[in-house]
């Protein structure tokens, strides 16, 4: 991956750290993903999305505050 998409793997794994506070399902795989932030690969960056596809199929779930 080149610099930008770099830039962009860990915008998005940062996004979805703030997101796994309140979506705890989300948790292990984000943890998962993050272990990854200084040398992303393009599997990783599948598992991202795969991660926010779910998160798009399951919107209703969360906590409420």
């Amino acid at each position: 991956m080149n610099f930008s998409q770099t830039q962009r793997y860990r915008r998005m794994v940062g996004k979805l750290i703030y997101l796994s506070i309140t979506r705890l399902d989300l948790s292990n795989s984000v943890n998962v993903v993050s272990q990854f932030m200084q040398n992303p690969h393009i599997d990783r960056w599948n598992i991202v999305i795969q991660i926010l596809k779910y998160v798009k199929g399951n919107s209703g779930q969360g906590l409420l505050y």
